[in-house]
Formats: structure tokens, C-alpha cells, sequence
């Protein structure tokens, strides 16, 4: 148990990376086409978030290549109770994430 919290701990790094990047990404390019869309002759803010939205898809796709090297390194054998709980704890995440969303938007609107 303690080699497999050690292991999390270690991809913990990357994972962030990749909800960060993934954040990026979805803030960026959306906030780009709203502003090229609502506001006639505004590139610059445009500019920023399309920068912002390829450097989040940038950092995305290199913490999932890094999380697959380290998956490959690990050589443990995985059961199907393991993949059950780890899909339980990547979903608890997502759900976690959503409600946090759904939160922010219920007070800004």
C-alpha cells in the first residue's frame, strides 16, 4: 500500500499539469471565438487567449505522455478491483470539478 501511495504521489505532478492545461484549453479557446465573435476589431484580447488556449493543449498533451511513461514503467500487475478503483477516483474528480463549475456559474449568473 505505501509503494502505491508513493507512485500516486509521483504522478501527482502530472496530473495536475494535465487538469491545468485541460483548464487552460477550455478557457482559451472558447474566450477567444466570444471575443472575436461579440466585439468587432479587439485581436489583441483575442491574441491572448488563443495563445492561452495552445499552450494549454501544449501542456495537456505532454503531462498525458509523461503519465503514460510512467504507466509503462510500472510494471505492477493490475487486477480488476484496482481498475474499478481507480476509475472511481478519476470519476469522483471529474464529478468533483463539474459541481465546482456548476457552482461558479449558479453565483455569476
Amino acid at each position: 500500500m505505501f509503494e502505491q501511495f508513493k507512485s500516486d504521489v509521483r504522478k501527482l505532478p502530472l496530473i495536475i499539469g494535465k487538469v491545468a492545461g485541460g483548464i487552460l484549453a477550455a478557457i482559451g479557446i472558447p474566450g477567444a471565438i466570444f471575443i472575436i465573435s461579440r466585439t468587432p476589431g479587439r485581436t489583441q484580447g483575442a491574441l491572448t487567449f488563443s495563445i492561452a488556449g495552445v499552450i494549454g493543449i501544449a501542456i495537456f498533451i505532454a503531462c498525458a505522455a509523461g503519465l503514460k511513461r510512467t504507466h509503462e514503467n510500472n510494471t505492477q500487475p493490475t487486477t480488476a478491483t484496482k481498475k474499478t478503483k481507480e476509475s472511481l477516483i478519476v470519476w469522483a474528480i471529474l464529478a468533483a470539478l463539474a459541481g465546482v463549475f456548476i457552482f461558479i456559474t449558479y453565483l455569476l449568473v
